[in-house]
């Protein structure tokens, strides 16, 4: 999570969660659970080796802004 301990989904990410039936419960298990992160070359992250509530893989794309992390799913 970023400083504040929070996180923001992005449009995108709302669209992807609604289509997956994914949680916000779920996004934050996948983030914890995450057992790699790998710097882009647009600046974000790709965390991957999470996984949601239910034990599915959760591939995520993050920012950080602010002390905020931004996320979106792919």
């Amino acid at each position: 999570m970023g400083a504040s301990g929070v996180f923001i989904l992005g449009p995108h990410a709302l669209l992807r969660a609604r289509q997956r039936n994914i949680r916000p419960l779920d996004v934050r298990n996948a983030l914890t659970g995450a057992t790699a992160a790998t710097l882009q070359d647009n600046d974000r992250w790709s965390v991957t080796g999470g996984v949601d509530l239910q034990g599915v893989p959760v591939a995520l794309i993050v920012s950080f802004y602010r002390g905020f992390l931004i996320v979106t799913l792919y």
